[in-house]
C-alpha cells in the first residue's frame, strides 16, 4: 500500500513538474494592429522561437474571404515535428509553402484540418480581427516591452526606420544622449557586413561575445556606432535593432555608399 501511494505522489510531482516546465517555455507577446492591443502567447516550437529572436516584428497582411495573409519576410526556422493538424480561432500561422504569415477569422470547417504551424494563440481581442478589412500591419512585440520608453528612429537620408533599444546600461545611456537632440553620424562600409562610424562621445560600454544579425545596432570599442546588414561574431555593445531588419532592406536602407545616419527620439518621447 505505502509503495503504491509513493508511486501515485511520484507520478503527481511529475505532473507538476511538466506543467511548471510547460509554462516557464511559453512567452507573452501582444499583436498590435493600430490602436488595437492583442495580448497573446507564442508556442515552444522551432518557428516561434525563430519569431522571438526577431521581435519586435511588423509583418504586413491583406484581408481574404476567411483570414487576414501575407509574407512574413525572411522564412522562418522550422522542424517537422512544428506542423500540427487542424488549429482553433484565435491561433495565429506560418505556412511555410509560400512562407505566409496567417490568421484566419472565418472558415474553420474549410481550412481547418490542414498542416500548419501554429506560431501562438491570441486572446478573445482577436474577433476585432472579424470586423477588420483591406491591408493592415501587426505589430509583434514581447507584452513586457514599453514601445515608447524603447524605441528610437533610424534616418539615412529621406528613409526613416524605427528601432528597439536594448535593455543595458550602454542602451540607457545612448538614449540619454538622445534625450538632448538628435545624434548625426558619418558612416563608412566596413568589411562587406556593417556601417561604422564614430559616436564622438564615450559612453558606458556592455560588451559580450555576440553574432550580429542584419538591422543590429552596435557600440564598438567605446566609441563607434556600427549597423550591422549581415553578420560577424566579436565582443560587442548591442544597443538595439531596427524593426523588421532583413539582409535585403538593410542593404537597400544603408545604402552602397558612406551614409550619414541620424539617431533621434519620436516626438512623443522627447518630454519626459
Amino acid at each position: 500500500m505505502m509503495r503504491r501511494l509513493c508511486l501515485i505522489l511520484l507520478v503527481l510531482m511529475l505532473l507538476i513538474t511538466t506543467g511548471m516546465a510547460e509554462q516557464e517555455e511559453t512567452m507573452n507577446i501582444t499583436l498590435t494592429i493600430g490602436d488595437l492591443v492583442i495580448p497573446a502567447t507564442l508556442r515552444d516550437n522551432a518557428a516561434a522561437r525563430d519569431l522571438l529572436s526577431r521581435l519586435p516584428y511588423t509583418v504586413t497582411v491583406s484581408r481574404g474571404s476567411v483570414d487576414f495573409c501575407g509574407e512574413i519576410g525572411d522564412p522562418l526556422h522550422y522542424e517537422s515535428g512544428d506542423f500540427q493538424k487542424g488549429w482553433e480561432y484565435g491561433d495565429f500561422m506560418w505556412m511555410p509553402e509560400g512562407n505566409w504569415f496567417v490568421i484566419f477569422t472565418d472558415g474553420i470547417e474549410t481550412y481547418g484540418q490542414g498542416d500548419w504551424i501554429v506560431l501562438g494563440h491570441m486572446d478573445n481581442a482577436w474577433q476585432a480581427l472579424k470586423e477588420m478589412s483591406g491591408t493592415i500591419q501587426i505589430r509583434i512585440a514581447p507584452a513586457d516591452q514599453s514601445t515608447e520608453e524603447n524605441q528610437i528612429l533610424v534616418r539615412v537620408g529621406d528613409l526613416v526606420r524605427t528601432a528597439t533599444l536594448s535593455d543595458n546600461a550602454s542602451a540607457r545611456a545612448f538614449r540619454e544622449l538622445l534625450m538632448q537632440g538628435p545624434v548625426v553620424i558619418q558612416m563608412q562600409d566596413y568589411g562587406g557586413f556593417e556601417k561604422v562610424g564614430p559616436l564622438g562621445t564615450s559612453i558606458v560600454r556592455s560588451d559580450e561575445y555576440i553574432t550580429t544579425s542584419p538591422g543590429d545596432i552596435i557600440f564598438y570599442l567605446g566609441n563607434n556606432v556600427t549597423i550591422y546588414y549581415d553578420v560577424n561574431s566579436w565582443d560587442f555593445t548591442l544597443l538595439g535593432h531596427i524593426d523588421d531588419a532583413t539582409d535585403a532592406n538593410m542593404r537597400e536602407f544603408l545604402g552602397n555608399g558612406n551614409p550619414t545616419v541620424t539617431f533621434s527620439l519620436p516626438e512623443s518621447t522627447k518630454e519626459e
